[in-house]
């Protein structure tokens, strides 16, 4: 065990001399160097995040808001906590495609396959938002939503200045919406008002940051949302507050709704 313990520490000190020495992550020269191929890495997702090695992803450790139904009417799938396991297809050493998976195993590298094997979690988030904030328009998009599943990893400011980007695709502004109203933080939610209230935002993302907030679970985002359907000057995002307010059960939005109903 003491020998295989020091081979690791002396492993982990030769990839971060490697990294000094070069300028750049452990992910960057590899993307960098490979030319054309796939490059792998793994690393701990956050807290109630799990999967079933496959396109099933959850949030919050069973129900799965990127992809597939858990269970049929006799069987339950595994939702297995972690690692978070991305494999970025790589040409003239520039990431191309993103590819996500949280459980499972990866089958045994082939030729062009470069696998890091673990990272840190810092490392994988900083590599894939980097990617999200300067890639096409389909590779920025999927690069978000791992980095959001790293462990311990406060990435919402920066996801926040993706979504604020007037130079990025609006499909990849809102993409990183959608993905500030999972984080359901209370700063993220603060950021997603920002959104809403900037008059210079297009509407469609304003409309994707409505949303977003009728994603979390705090009593600020219904806070928010009944106050945006008050008194926002615009029609259309004090419909979509109403709308998304409607999905909800809580008793003072239902006390909300009664108070429009009776003009008060």
């Amino acid at each position: 065990m003491l020998r295989r313990t020091t081979l690791v520490v002396l492993i982990s000190l030769t990839a971060l001399a490697a990294e000094a020495a070069t300028g750049g992550s452990n992910i960057e020269n590899a993307v960098n160097n490979l030319g054309e191929g796939t490059v792998r890495i793994t690393f701990a997702a956050r807290e109630g995040v799990c999967g079933d090695g496959g396109s099933a992803i959850s949030f919050d450790g069973g129900n799965a808001w990127h992809a597939h139904h858990w269970s049929g009417d006799d069987w339950e799938r595994d939702c297995d906590e972690g690692p978070v396991r991305v494999s970025m297809r790589v040409r003239d050493g520039e990431v191309v495609r993103v590819k996500t998976r949280v459980g499972g195993s990866w089958r045994s590298a082939g030729d062009g396959v470069v696998d890091l094997g673990e990272v840190s979690p810092q490392e994988a988030a900083d590599f894939l938002l980097d990617i999200a904030a300067r890639s096409r328009r389909s590779v920025a998009e999927d690069a978000v939503m791992p980095a959001i599943l790293a462990r311990d990893v406060d990435v919402w400011p920066r996801v926040l200045e993706i979504a604020r980007d007037d130079d990025r695709p609006e499909d990849v502004r809102e993409k990183a919406v959608f993905w500030l109203g999972q984080l359901a933080g209370e700063k993220a939610t603060e950021g997603l008002v920002s959104i809403v209230e900037d008059d210079d935002e297009d509407m469609e993302v304003r409309e994707s940051a409505v949303f977003a907030l009728s994603q979390g679970h705090g009593r600020k985002s219904a806070d928010y949302l009944m106050k945006i359907a008050r008194t926002n000057p615009h029609p259309q995002l004090r419909k979509s507050a109403m709308f998304w307010l409607a999905q909800s059960d809580d008793p003072d939005v239902l006390d909300f709704f009664e108070e429009i109903l009776l003009g008060n």
